[in-house]
């Protein structure tokens, strides 16, 4: 990545960061903006595994779940520290997603795609029925807010610092992986996998990767926001949440940045918007994105399949 991206991003995670120490602001404004936060980093996740990688993914949002219980599950009991069990939940996320990839990269597309619905279903199931842990049904309830060195960062506006700074570092992290080695090879091999791997880059063991860093920052934004919320409950990590974030980064260009920024803001905004259109949400979506996939295939690829050996990093 250039110099100058990463100047930008910095700036505007500071121009963020500073605007929330200093405007005031009704609660609910800087939960609406620490929602959109957290949407970034599942949605730069996503990114990654789907956009670059070219893994259709319906189990990413079942990450962030796993990330949400594990560290709501560790403040509870363990009485740790709620920003260790963040990095921690993340970790135990990261690990299950590189699990799911190793069992299941070497399948092809179609058939890969279909193993993280199935994931998907067997996490969900978990949630809902591992009460011992979950707390089944009725969730998890009284999850500290975090705090650093016995400083509350249960305010509003103090939550919103901590997920802009994770959102930023996030996309930061992505878009220079992006530009590295790894990311040249990944995106390579998601375009024309059986050319590139005749130029020894082996896809299974990228994917292996793209799916343990994605499934992270999943884990991340979901034990962040257990944390902000005090609850975790099984019915916000289903395969349906998973589509539509799928959809959203559709939607706003899959494989470019703007995809995942407008997937953020559908992701805090869509249920508001289409409130009024009650049990047709899904189909206006998938409509959308049906028009976006018609309306790319009728721009000449900027990327195609022959020239994917030009991207291969030498």
């Amino acid at each position: 990545m250039k110099p100058k991206g990463i100047t930008i991003w910095i700036a505007i995670g500071v121009v963020l960061l500073f605007l929330s120490l200093t405007i005031q602001a009704q609660p609910s404004v800087w939960r609406v903006a620490s929602l959109f936060m957290l949407s970034l980093i599942i949605a730069t996740g996503l990114h990654l595994v789907t956009g670059v990688a070219k893994v259709i993914s319906l189990c990413h949002v079942a990450f962030c779940g796993v990330g949400a219980y594990a560290a709501g599950k560790l403040s509870i009991s363990s009485g740790m520290t709620p920003l260790l069990a963040v990095a921690l939940g993340a970790a135990i996320a990261g690990t299950v997603a590189l699990i799911l990839a190793w069992i299941t990269v070497s399948l092809e597309d179609h058939y890969l795609t279909l193993a993280t619905l199935a994931a998907s279903e067997i996490l969900g199931n978990l949630f809902r029925s591992w009460t011992a842990v979950t707390g089944g049904a009725n969730g998890l309830i009284g999850v500290p807010p975090l705090s650093f060195l016995n400083i509350s960062l249960g305010t509003p506006s103090r939550y919103f610092a901590v997920c802009t700074l994770a959102a930023i570092s996030a996309i930061i992290l992505i878009l220079r992986l992006e530009n590295s080695v790894f990311g040249k090879s990944l995106r390579a091999v998601g375009d024309a996998d059986i050319m590139v791997e005749s130029f020894g880059l082996r896809r299974n063991v990228l994917r292996l990767f793209a799916f343990a860093i994605g499934g992270t920052l999943a884990g991340i934004a979901g034990a962040i926001g257990a944390h902000m919320d005090g609850f975790v409950g099984p019915e916000s990590f289903g395969v349906a949440q998973s589509v539509s974030y799928l959809c959203f980064l559709v939607i706003g260009g899959l494989g470019q940045l703007r995809g995942v920024i407008v997937a953020g803001v559908f992701a805090v905004f869509a249920t508001d918007i289409l409130r009024g259109f009650q049990g047709w949400q899904m189909v206006i979506l998938s409509t959308l994105v049906i028009f976006t996939l018609w309306w790319s295939s009728r721009s000449p690829s900027t990327f195609s399949k022959t020239d994917a050996a030009s991207q291969v990093p030498e």
